[in-house]
Formats: structure tokens, sequence, C-alpha cells
């Protein structure tokens, strides 16, 4: 049962105020089992070698939010809303201690977090060519596990099923966003640069065109920004690519935060209206409506301003393309041990530079849609 009930009252002709209780669940995923995991159950004691539950609850959402909107001036209005998400049932690998013949380890419906905030916005509605929309949003998300395999490590250390309240990988602080579309419509209400020029009619006399430029034509600048995300800090150097190293627990689980991340996105399209019927007669020699078609070239730019966003960062470092392990003091002899040392770092340093730490570059793409 998910019932979904939302409601506005409005307070006068400038001011509504609006509220929704939603309770949405998902299914879940791993659920599948075949009966060759039991079969075998005695060799599947590793915490790398989990067995799927088949006796697992959906995973559900309850969501609250309450709002108020106020009109200003003609054409904008400001609202203010707060939300209230609590997460139930969340997905958490288990170990089922002194099962039989053996323990083994599964999953659970044993997470469960929140997710909280409020968002300020503002919207101008189209003025002249202009239409503006900026928001910001202030969130707090804590929960047990931010996925089904957050826990594992613990697990695989002996440590008991803990939950702890921690901030999840999700939880972003502050975000920001702003959009912008400057357009120009067709037909009588285009205001935009025009020329006429001279050309032959059908009845053999000149007469004189308007050619409108920029007839439904648009620009639209999507920028955002938002803080970073966080992540787990490590006391320690270690390698994220030699055996035999190991991080330690810097403070708390998801303590520390990446850097700001920085979005903007350009789109500039135009639409050709044309008839579709053009000629065309009825049964009856009559010549029909006009049937309108659209035809919309675009161009999309992405990351307008190459923005280097980094979206993962090593656990010691902070840093997007080191992990500390060649200059920490502990590793330089097994550094120092190698066949080729300064092939061994160049190497190393390579390896660890990877690009998929960063968002990516600008990319444009150009299309064409066509409707009717």
């Amino acid at each position: 049962v998910m019932p979904r009930i939302s409601f506005s009252f409005p307070v006068n002709d400038n001011s509504l105020f609006y509220a929704h209780y939603n309770i949405i669940t998902s299914r879940p995923t791993n659920l599948q089992i075949s009966p060759v995991d039991y079969l075998f159950i005695s060799k599947r004691n590793s915490a790398n070698d989990i067995i799927n539950n088949p006796n697992m609850k959906p995973q559900q959402s309850i969501d609250y939010e309450i709002g108020f909107r106020q009109k200003i001036g003609a054409k904008s209005a400001i609202s203010i809303s707060a939300y209230y998400s609590e997460k139930r049932n969340q997905i958490q690998a288990y170990r089922f201690s002194g099962a039989y013949p053996n323990t083994y380890y599964s999953y659970q419906n044993i997470d469960f977090g929140t997710v909280q905030g409020v968002t300020f916005s503002y919207r101008m509605n189209r003025t002249k060519n202009l239409t503006l929309s900026a928001n910001y949003t202030l969130q707090y998300a804590k929960g047990t596990g931010s996925g089904n395999t957050s826990q594992l490590s613990i697990l695989a250390a002996g440590q008991p099923n803990l939950r702890t309240l921690t901030n999840l990988s999700f939880d972003q602080r502050h975000r920001i966003g702003i959009n912008l579309d400057y357009r120009f419509d067709g037909g009588a209400d285009y205001n935009g640069p025009k020329t006429t020029k001279e050309i032959i009619g059908e009845d053999g006399k000149p007469t004189t065109k308007e050619i409108k430029w920029l007839a439904n034509t648009g620009v639209s600048l999507l920028f955002s920004a938002g803080s970073g995300t966080p992540y787990t800090r490590s006391s320690t150097p270690f390698s994220t690519i030699v055996a035999g190293t190991a991080s330690q627990l810097s403070g708390s689980i998801n303590g520390s935060n990446k850097p700001w991340q920085f979005q903007c996105d350009l789109r500039i399209d135009k639409t050709f209206v044309f008839n579709l019927n053009k000629n065309a007669k009825d049964k009856n020699g009559k010549a029909k409506s006009a049937k309108p078609g659209y035809l919309t070239v675009y161009v999309d730019i992405q990351n307008l301003f190459n923005f280097k966003n980094v979206i993962s960062v090593y656990d010691y470092t902070g840093n997007p393309d080191d992990d500390g392990y060649l200059s920490a003091v502990e590793y330089q002899q097994a550094i120092n041990s190698q066949v080729y040392v300064p092939g061994y770092i160049n190497y190393y340093q390579m390896r660890v530079q990877n690009p998929y730490n960063y968002s990516r570059p600008i990319r444009a793409s150009l299309g064409i849609q066509f409707g009717f």
C-alpha cells in the first residue's frame, strides 16, 4: 500500500500553501537464489562470497513536504519548502553467525536513514524574451549505510552487525541552480532583428518580404553548483594498487568532504515551421486546412567552461591524482627494491592519475528533432 496525498490551499490571490505525503517502495534486487548456493554453503563463508536472500522486504521511503509560495509583482514568485524523507528496510550485508553448517554472509533489511532539507526558489515568468529560475537547497542526509555492501569490511573484520548513523555518500549540504532562457517567438510576436528585401511575387509584380532572422530561436543556460559529497579519510598512507597495505580510519565514516563541483550547460535551438499538407485537397477538391510541422535544429554544449570537477579522491591525501604511497616513509624500502626505480615510479604515477576521478570535459552535440 503506497498512498500519495497532496493538497494546496490558496491563502489569497497572491499566496499559496501546499503539502504532500508519499510512501514509495522499491523491489529488492538481491532476491534470486540458486539451490547450488546452499548445496555448497560450507565453502561460502567468506565476506567476498555473499549469498542472495529471497526473503527480503521491499525498501521503503516515506516523504513529507510542506511549502509556501508568494507572488511578487506581475510575473515572478518566490517559494520556500521543507522536506523530510525517512528510509526504511534498506538492504545491507549481514553475517549469519552460528548458522548451520557454518557462518555465511547474505543481505537483510536492517539499514535506515533520513534525508531532510529546505529549498528556496525564485521564478520569473516570460518577461519580454527572458525566463529565469533560481533555487538553493540546504540538505542533511544521514543513515546507517550508503549501499548494500558499505558495512562489508566491518563484518569481514569480525565485528558484529553494527548500526551507526553517518553521513550518507550522496549527502550534499549545499546545492545551487540557475536557469536562464532567452527566446524569440515567431509570427506577429517576433521582436528581434529583421530585414526586408524585394522579391517578385506570383503575379509578377515586385513586393517586399520580411526576414526574421531569429524567429523561433532560443538560448538556454543552465548553471549548477554543489558542495562536495562525503568520503572516509584514512590516517595512514596506503596503496590502492600494491597488496599488503591497508587504510586506517581517521575521524568518522564519511567525515570528510570532496571539493565543490560546478556545471554550466548551453543549448541553442531554432525551430522551422512548415505546412505538411501544402497544396493538398480533399475528395471534393477543396484545399485542406494547414497541418503544421516542426523541425528543430539544436546544439547542446555540456560543461561549457570545461570545469575540472573532482568526483573521486584517494582516502589518505584527499587528492584525485596521488594516493600518498610513493612519498610515504614506510614504503620507501619496498619502492627502492624494485628492478628499475624511476620506471616503477613513473608507471605508478600514471596508474593513480585516473581520468575517471574527474568529471567529463566539455563536449558538444548537434541534433535534429521533427514533430507534427
